[in-house]
């Protein structure tokens, strides 16, 4: 299983990534200063699903995480 990722902008820079569990809790955030990338240790987290919200300067992306056990 992957034990990191990483978020890549071409068109805009990051300021900020969140995860959260589906029910909107916040598990994890890194706050960057105009990066055009990211990359997130997720080792720490869960297998399951989360939802990733990605702030940039042209506003806010959402996106699904499926992060697997080690066995699948």
């Amino acid at each position: 299983a992957a034990e990191e990722f990483t978020v890549t902008s071409v068109q805009s820079v990051i300021h900020e990534v969140n995860i959260m569990d589906v029910n909107g809790k916040q598990i994890k955030n890194i706050s960057v200063s105009n990066l055009s990338y990211v990359k997130m240790d997720i080792t720490e987290i869960p297998a399951g699903i989360y939802l990733i919200e990605i702030k940039t300067d042209h506003g806010i992306i959402r996106k699904k995480l499926l992060k697997t056990s080690g066995n699948e």
